[in-house]
Protein backbone atom coordinates (compact mmCIF):
# COMPACT_ATOMS: atom_id res chain seq x y z
CA UNK A 1 0.00 0.00 0.00
CA UNK A 2 1.50 3.32 -1.05
CA UNK A 3 -0.08 6.42 0.49
CA UNK A 4 2.99 8.63 0.22
CA UNK A 5 2.84 12.29 -0.85
CA UNK A 6 -0.78 12.83 0.19
CA UNK A 7 -0.44 15.38 3.00
CA UNK A 8 -2.48 13.16 5.32
CA UNK A 9 -2.42 14.49 8.87
CA UNK A 10 -3.35 13.36 12.35
CA UNK A 11 -2.32 10.20 14.11
CA UNK A 12 -1.63 6.89 12.45
CA UNK A 13 -4.69 4.69 13.12
CA UNK A 14 -4.28 2.21 15.98
CA UNK A 15 -6.02 -0.45 13.89
CA UNK A 16 -3.20 -0.38 11.35
CA UNK A 17 -2.12 -3.81 12.60
CA UNK A 18 -5.38 -5.42 11.52
CA UNK A 19 -4.34 -5.54 7.83
CA UNK A 20 -2.56 -8.86 8.32
CA UNK A 21 -1.54 -9.73 4.75
CA UNK A 22 0.17 -6.42 3.96
CA UNK A 23 3.72 -6.79 2.66
CA UNK A 24 4.61 -3.16 1.93
CA UNK A 25 3.48 0.06 3.60
CA UNK A 26 4.65 3.44 2.32
CA UNK A 27 3.40 6.44 4.30
CA UNK A 28 6.25 8.87 3.73
CA UNK A 29 5.93 12.59 3.01
CA UNK A 30 2.68 13.10 4.86
CA UNK A 31 1.97 15.13 7.96
CA UNK A 32 1.25 12.33 10.41
CA UNK A 33 1.91 13.28 14.01
CA UNK A 34 1.96 11.47 17.30
CA UNK A 35 3.40 8.03 17.78
CA UNK A 36 3.80 4.90 15.71
CA UNK A 37 1.04 2.63 17.04
CA UNK A 38 2.33 -0.49 18.77
CA UNK A 39 -0.23 -2.53 16.79
CA UNK A 40 1.99 -2.10 13.72
CA UNK A 41 3.99 -5.03 15.12
CA UNK A 42 1.10 -7.32 14.16
CA UNK A 43 1.94 -6.91 10.44
CA UNK A 44 4.22 -9.94 10.47
CA UNK A 45 4.31 -10.31 6.68
CA UNK A 46 5.53 -6.74 6.22
CA UNK A 47 8.75 -6.57 4.20
CA UNK A 48 8.97 -2.80 3.64
CA UNK A 49 7.91 -0.05 6.06
CA UNK A 50 8.52 3.58 5.13
CA UNK A 51 7.33 6.30 7.53
CA UNK A 52 9.88 8.97 6.63
CA UNK A 53 9.44 12.72 6.18
CA UNK A 54 6.48 13.23 8.48
CA UNK A 55 5.97 14.71 11.92
CA UNK A 56 5.93 11.61 14.10
CA UNK A 57 7.16 12.35 17.59
CA UNK A 58 7.60 9.64 20.19
CA UNK A 59 10.01 6.82 20.95
CA UNK A 60 10.30 4.02 18.40
CA UNK A 61 7.94 1.28 19.62
CA UNK A 62 9.33 -2.05 20.81
CA UNK A 63 6.69 -3.80 18.71
CA UNK A 64 8.66 -3.08 15.51
CA UNK A 65 10.83 -5.99 16.63
CA UNK A 66 7.86 -8.29 15.94
CA UNK A 67 8.03 -7.55 12.19
CA UNK A 68 10.04 -10.71 11.58
CA UNK A 69 9.91 -10.47 7.76
CA UNK A 70 10.99 -6.82 7.61
CA UNK A 71 13.84 -6.06 5.23
CA UNK A 72 13.53 -2.27 4.78
CA UNK A 73 12.72 0.22 7.55
CA UNK A 74 12.85 3.98 7.00
CA UNK A 75 11.84 6.22 9.92
CA UNK A 76 14.03 9.15 8.89
CA UNK A 77 13.19 12.84 9.03
CA UNK A 78 10.67 12.67 11.85
CA UNK A 79 10.88 13.88 15.43
CA UNK A 80 11.41 10.46 16.99
CA UNK A 81 13.43 10.36 20.19
CA UNK A 82 14.75 7.94 22.77
CA UNK A 83 16.87 4.86 22.32
CA UNK A 84 16.58 2.43 19.46
CA UNK A 85 14.66 -0.54 20.92
CA UNK A 86 16.68 -3.69 21.56
CA UNK A 87 13.78 -5.64 20.07
CA UNK A 88 15.00 -4.59 16.61
CA UNK A 89 17.85 -7.07 17.07
CA UNK A 90 15.27 -9.77 16.26
CA UNK A 91 14.91 -8.47 12.69
CA UNK A 92 17.23 -11.00 11.04
CA UNK A 93 16.03 -10.14 7.51
CA UNK A 94 16.60 -6.38 7.89
CA UNK A 95 19.06 -5.01 5.30
CA UNK A 96 18.16 -1.28 5.41
CA UNK A 97 17.42 0.80 8.52
CA UNK A 98 17.34 4.60 8.47
CA UNK A 99 16.48 6.83 11.42
CA UNK A 100 18.40 9.87 10.19
CA UNK A 101 17.31 13.02 12.03
CA UNK A 102 17.46 16.43 10.40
Amino acid sequence: MDLSYNLFSGSLPPKIGSVKGMRELYLSRNQFSGKIPSTIGQLQKLVNLTLSNSQLHAPIPESLGDLISLQYLDLSKNNLYGEIPRSLEKLKELVYFNVFVQ
